[in-house]
């Protein structure tokens, strides 16, 4: 087919081939000029812009030749695009170009019609995570699996990585076991919203009964005389901190909040307030103030703002636990609220409840940890049995409150 060019008019500059047109219109840009390539393949227009003419028609006309041979597809690629396929056919010599994608995608076994990398299914994810508007905790969470993860196989299709080669990237790293766990956790939930946008196969198993192959360890608690001992090593702004995850189970993030206000703490009641700007599932509970925490909170606590000095509240330093021979551990104030509860009260439900957790998470840790009278002991923990404790093991002189 003969290629035709026509200039109807001072701006516009036509090229035909068979029943193709390729439209190209001058615009001037000041001192610079433009020239703009229009097509339409089907009903998509296509647009293309070059600031040589001479450039701008040696496009048009590969343009229109292309779709004068039905080869439309074509048009849509840029000239970095042309090259880099030029390259990928000079390496195939002989070998026609449809032959080595169908080997290519049965080797990969692309098994949707949209296959996109881990990368773009994080990134989609994380967005419809962010719509929901939970804990700020939580996202920062979210944000260090996807990183991980990302690290790992984000260039890779979704669909062609086996659940064995996620196993093997956790048994490799450096990770404790229950982090092993939260970052298979969080996988489990991207591969879910991945199968409903059909960038998994249905027919690929999930990946739930893996979760046996990366042990859970039992979380550390404290004993009854471990606590008193907290206690008594720990400055006065501390003790409100001590006293509210131990009796009363909150988050370490909902519990060093600065929004956890005095208003709050409802002692008629008998009930502290966790609005759902400060928990983690943002959808807010309630508390209970066993009598020992009341004694705690009345003595203690600031009486406006917040209820202890916020930021104040990291860590006690490890000089003074090593005086009553304690050392740190994880989040064991909260686990062990779960544990000394759940013991006391027979009830996983309520339990869980005040913790903002799961029954099954509750029964499957925390079930059988420590005794009923362990348990009993724990919720007499007041003031005055920290101070007559003291004085009996000969630690009273430690106590700065």
């Amino acid at each position: 087919m003969k290629i035709k060019t026509e200039t109807p008019d001072d701006k516009t500059t036509l090229i035909r081939c068979g029943h193709a047109v390729v439209r190209i219109i001058k615009l001037p840009r000041g001192k610079y000029t433009n020239w703009r390539l229009n097509w339409t393949v089907g009903r998509k227009l296509y647009r293309r812009a070059f600031s040589d003419e001479t450039r701008a028609l040696s496009e048009g006309e590969r343009v229109v030749r292309s779709l004068a041979t039905a080869d439309g597809a074509m048009t849509s690629l840029s000239g970095e695009d042309i090259s880099y396929f030029n390259e990928c056919k000079s390496r195939l010599g002989t070998t026609p170009m449809h032959i080595a994608v169908d080997f290519f995608l049965k080797f990969h076994e692309h098994t949707t019609k949209n296959p996109k990398t881990f990368t773009e299914v994080w990134e989609m994810f994380y967005g419809k995570r962010q719509e929901k508007k939970l804990s700020q905790r939580y996202y920062q969470t979210l944000r260090c699996h996807g990183k991980y993860w990302n690290n790992e196989i984000g260039s890779r299709f979704i669909d062609t990585i086996s659940h064995d080669e996620y196993l093997k990237s956790l048994s490799g790293s450096k990770y404790s076991d229950r982090t092993k766990h939260n970052l298979l956790g969080t996988l489990t939930t991207v591969l879910r919203f991945a199968r409903k946008q059909r960038f998994v196969s249905d027919d690929k198993p999930e990946i739930e009964a893996d979760f046996a192959d990366v042990p859970m360890t039992t979380p550390e608690i404290y004993t009854v005389e471990e606590l008193k001992k907290l206690f008594i090593v720990a400055p006065k702004y501390y003790l409100p901190y001590i006293a509210i995850m131990a009796f009363a189970g909150t988050r370490r993030s909902e519990a060093s909040h600065r929004l956890l206000h005095a208003s709050d703490v409802l002692f008629e009641d008998r009930m502290i307030r966790l609005c759902p700007e400060i928990t983690k599932d943002r959808a807010g509970r309630t508390l209970d103030i066993t009598p020992n925490l009341e004694e705690w909170l009345l003595e203690f606590m600031l009486s406006e703002g917040p209820i202890f000095p916020y930021h104040k509240v990291k860590s006690i330093p490890s000089e003074l636990l090593n005086k009553v021979g304690l050392t740190t551990k994880d989040n064991a104030l909260r686990h062990s609220f779960c544990s000394y509860h759940l013991a006391l009260k027979r009830n996983a439900a309520e339990t869980a409840e005040l913790a903002g957790n799961s029954p099954t998470m509750l029964r499957k840790h925390y079930k059988a940890t420590v005794s009923s009278s362990a348990a009993r002991e724990w919720f007499s923990i007041t003031p005055d049995a920290v101070r007559a404790y003291a004085k009996e093991k000969n630690l009273d002189g430690l106590i700065t409150w």
